[in-house]
């Protein structure tokens, strides 16, 4: 099965949308197109080829609900709840919808690498192309 693959013209500058579902989606989390809603997100997950691939981390979320999220490499994000190996990479989680993990998840349908980590709370967006297992 071919899978759509992130390319250049599909990395996110920024760009401000609203979430299918504004509760389920916070700073930090992967998030991707929502296939049932143009022009909408939802959290990413690994284990379900169709909420993939990634085009990017939430950075900001507004009172409204509006998420900014960004696609491009080497924008630097930082969560005060986050815990992160330094210099590790991150992928999509399959066990936690929009979540990261270092290794990815057994059970992953779909990997793609979304980052590394700088420090224990902050990481360097780097979205990669997807890769079927």
């Amino acid at each position: 099965m071919a899978r759509a693959r992130v390319t250049r013209g599909m990395i996110l500058k920024g760009r401000v949308y609203a979430p299918t579902i504004p509760a389920n989606v916070s700073v930090g989390d992967v998030v991707t197109n929502d296939p049932s809603n143009a022009g909408k997100v939802i959290r990413a997950d690994a284990s379900d080829a169709t909420k993939m691939p990634a085009i990017g981390v939430v950075t900001q979320k507004s009172g409204s609900g509006k998420v900014t999220v960004e696609g491009r490499h080497g924008v630097l994000v930082t969560v005060s709840g986050w815990s992160w190996t330094l210099d590790q990479p991150l992928y999509v989680s399959a066990t936690t919808p929009g979540a990261m993990v270092h290794t990815p998840d057994a059970g992953t349908t779909v990997v793609q690498r979304v980052g590394f980590a700088t420090a224990a709370t902050s990481i360097v967006v780097a979205v990669h192309s997807e890769v079927e297992l």
